[in-house]
């Protein structure tokens, strides 16, 4: 009786290994072929490795990393690292797009509220944005 149940959780312990292996794997395939956007070019784009050449780079120096990527890109790509994507808006365009948006527009709070998962309070946050207002004005 005792082997029967040693033998079934075995069993089972067996089956989760390559199911948590499997939904590793398709993980990673949807997280490197997921796109913010089709018209925004990444970089490192191609193949996996170039990817995470390109996060390795940025990690190492990320000015000459920005400045590189955009000769090669132009003034708005992304990087993927890894944990985050992210889009730079670079050049006086890019400024004044980031910089003169409304708040409606293009919301910076709501940008750490949406990286965050949700983890910040809509009062914490918003007492934070008065607090930061307040100070600004």
């Amino acid at each position: 009786m005792a082997s029967e149940s040693t033998m079934e959780a075995t069993s089972t312990s067996m089956l989760a290994i390559p199911t948590l292996v499997l939904c590793g794997i398709l993980y990673v395939v949807h997280r490197f072929t997921t796109r913010v956007s089709p018209n925004i070019p990444y970089a490192g784009e191609g193949s996996l490795s170039s990817r995470l050449n390109a996060a390795a780079e940025y990690g190492k120096d990320p000015v000459e990393f920005l400045r590189k990527t955009r000769q090669q890109l132009g003034d708005v790509f992304c990087v993927d690292l890894i944990v985050a994507k992210i889009v730079f808006f670079l050049g006086s365009d890019g400024n004044k797009t980031v910089l003169r948006a409304a708040e409606d527009k293009l919301s910076f709070m709501e940008a750490i509220r949406w990286s965050l998962g949700g983890s910040l309070s809509t009062e914490r946050m918003s007492g934070s944005l008065k607090y930061s207002r307040d100070v600004l004005c």
